[in-house]
């Protein structure tokens, strides 16, 4: 694959990327919370727009994602991806917050094409219960710490 000079160049190349038949869009078309598509944003921490999109083109020159092992328990390494729908990041990119982890730039991918090839929706749960999974599923687990907490009781009556 020709690595893109610009933009307009990327877009081109994205639409011959292999597409498999999607069976979910009917379904998730009822959710406005999850995108029937998924989404690997390149990495953004810090740097400047010329960087992350040039992460952009060696990622679509070498035709791969790399797999990486940053917030993920144990010896795995993995691929991220979200399926959040875009539009759920529009503000953090228009305004650019400085804190967000993530750049404007990443691929797209229907949900079928990369179950097909592996992938799988990941297990939220308390650190605590990461040996409670099967060594298959340890890859798939996420630390969940929500940042709202009630005591042994939440009383909802007056």
């Amino acid at each position: 694959m020709v690595c893109p000079a610009s933009i307009a160049d990327l877009y081109n190349q994205i639409e011959c990327l292999p597409r498999s038949n999607n069976r979910l869009h009917i379904r998730m078309a009822r959710r406005f919370d999850i995108s029937d598509k998924l989404i690997h944003f390149t990495g953004g921490g810090g740097e400047c727009m010329d960087d992350a999109f040039a992460r952009l083109r060696a990622i679509i020159r070498e035709g791969r994602l790399i797999a990486g092992s940053r917030m993920i328990r144990g010896a795995y390494r993995c691929v991220s991806l979200t399926e959040a729908p875009i539009a759920a990041f529009a503000a953090a990119f228009v305004s650019q917050f400085p804190f967000t982890r993530y750049s404007q730039f990443g691929l797209m991918f229907e949900k079928n094409w990369i179950y097909e090839r592996g992938g799988r929706p990941v297990i939220y749960q308390p650190d605590i219960d990461f040996h409670l999974l099967p060594e298959a599923f340890r890859w798939r687990h996420v630390r969940f710490e929500p940042n709202w907490r009630a005591s042994r009781r939440l009383d909802l009556g007056t």
